[in-house]
């Protein structure tokens, strides 16, 4: 028998689009992160972009470079949870020429699509 580690799963999938985002993805990008303190990843899947981020113990605000979007503005849904597992989601209109700035909660994290973002 091996050991492992419960992974919490989100009792509401729809926080994270998980119907509509696919198994494959057409381009990954590495947006800022360090082991075993947070990550930030971006994905895309044809002509939509996903962003999500983890964090571990500490508050962190993050700066979110958007300039691997399609130029323009976008009206997304933000989802963020919180430490204690609540889970928020908050429409939000994004720029591509200004970074995407948020603070995640200790252990928490968030997750956006942003549709037809890709040229």
């Amino acid at each position: 028998m091996y050991p492992y580690a419960e992974v919490p799963v989100c009792e509401s999938p729809n926080c994270i689009h998980n119907a509509d985002r696919g198994a494959d993805t057409d381009d990954i990008r590495f947006i800022d992160g360090y082991p075993a303190k947070f990550i930030c990843l971006a994905r895309r899947k044809a002509k939509d972009w996903f962003i999500a981020a983890i964090n571990a113990d500490t508050k962190r605000n993050l700066s979110i470079p958007l300039d691997f979007l399609k130029p323009g503005s976008y009206s997304v849904k933000l989802y963020t949870d919180s430490n204690t597992g609540d889970i928020t989601a908050k429409d939000f209109i994004l720029d591509s020429a200004r970074p995407l700035r948020i603070t995640l909660a200790p252990n928490a994290g968030f997750a956006t699509k942003i549709p037809n973002s890709f040229e």
